[in-house]
């Protein structure tokens, strides 16, 4: 990376249900809008696994954490250092970034869900949110649909609009459903 930025941004992505891109969002910011910038061009290319409603594929919301480096090696330098001395403060989003981080990273990914659940049990609602779809999908974890439900109602409670998005689609789901 040519002017040594680094850090890790969150992108919702609102995927329609053949797949593909409809919209994204900057969640949680690098601080560099460059990388942020990156990070959504990037997605709007993408094809995804189109979520679904009772089997039926659906457009919904979902969400991407990037975490970019500025050494070939994939060390962590000075801009994540900052982000880990944030974390060790107990900032909530900073703790987030080093979860998703470590979520991204086979060697790291338990101790990446252990740090999730524990900024999730702090009340910080994205990463409520990332733990009810680990939950949900299996990812990282045993799937468990019920506390799947338990960490999106929480998120719903603490107003993250994903888990907004979804309890209405769920909703009209069930208003569908005879």
């Amino acid at each position: 990376m040519e002017l040594e930025h680094e850090g890790g941004v969150q992108v919702a992505v609102k995927v329609g249900a053949d797949g593909k891109v409809i919209k994204t969002a900057v969640q949680l910011s690098s601080g560099f809008p460059n990388l942020d910038d990156a990070a959504e061009a990037g997605l709007k290319n993408c094809i995804f696994k189109p979520g679904t409603v009772n089997q039926q594929a659906a457009a919904m919301w979902t969400t991407v954490f990037y975490s970019w480096t500025a050494s070939e090696s994939g060390a962590l330098g000075n801009e994540w250092r900052k982000i880990l001395r944030t974390a060790e403060e107990g900032n909530a989003a900073a703790l987030y970034m080093f979860a998703m981080l470590q979520l991204g990273v086979k060697e790291t990914r338990e101790n990446g869900m252990k740090m999730l659940k524990l900024v999730a049990d702090a009340g910080f609602p994205m990463a409520e949110y990332e733990l009810a779809r680990h939950y949900e999908g299996g990812e990282c974890t045993k799937g468990d649909q019920e506390a799947a439900e338990q960490w999106y109602a929480k998120a719903l409670s603490h107003g993250d609009p994903l888990a907004r998005e979804r309890a209405r689609l769920l909703q009209n789901a069930a208003n569908d459903t005879p």
